[in-house]
């Protein structure tokens, strides 16, 4: 192993000693442009294998550490609030029985009809609001509902509105009820 003379050298170290909160204040590019410039240096000077391998480690310390800012906690923060009130939500699927006793027992809510028009055209559930699954804009659609009504979802067979019912739930509805086999087991009069 080559001789390195450690003191004359300390200040190409001094960095390598500070904390790595103090790192992650500069830039990576800051950082890569300084140890770079000090790799340089200290092969024309010393012709160092050491610094070769000092700077090694120091890129790989870097690049774990990124441009992590503040911003990160508040946005962590944020996302750990929108999923707590997504884990709140539930999604029930109720049979025609409780279906119809949940709308009974409900002041307010939205019943929406997942289906395609052409579907509805053949019939549908009283006051029930078209909101079509296979469209392009449906989460949009869904999305513009009040999200602290109760929302009442049912397709053909109940497998748009399952899926739908996960949209609905990913939008913030806290209340979510879907019909179980759809429109097909609703009571035709």
């Amino acid at each position: 192993m080559e001789n390195f003379d450690w003191k004359s050298n300390s200040e190409t170290f001094s960095l390598l000693s500070s904390s790595h909160n103090e790192i992650e204040k500069l830039g990576v590019q800051q950082l890569m442009l300084y140890f770079t410039i000090i790799f340089q240096i200290n092969i024309i000077l010393n012709k160092s294998k050491i610094m070769k391998g000092i700077l090694i480690v120091m890129i790989a310390l870097v690049a774990g550490c990124g441009n992590q800012t503040n911003s990160t906690s508040n946005v962590t923060q944020q996302n750990a609030a929108e999923n707590v009130a997504q884990v709140a939500a539930q999604v029930e699927v109720l049979n025609v029985v409780d279906f119809k006793a949940k709308m009974a027992s409900l002041e307010d809510y939205h019943l929406i009809d997942v289906r395609t028009p052409g579907e509805v055209a053949g019939g549908t559930i009283e006051n029930a609001t078209n909101i079509n699954y296979s469209t392009a804009n449906f989460a949009a659609e869904l999305g513009k509902l009040d999200k602290s009504k109760p929302l009442m979802l049912f397709c053909r067979s109940g497998s748009r509105s399952g899926r739908a019912s996960q949209i609905a739930k990913d939008l913030g509805f806290t209340e979510i009820y879907d019909l179980q086999g759809g429109f097909m087991a609703w009571p035709q009069n």
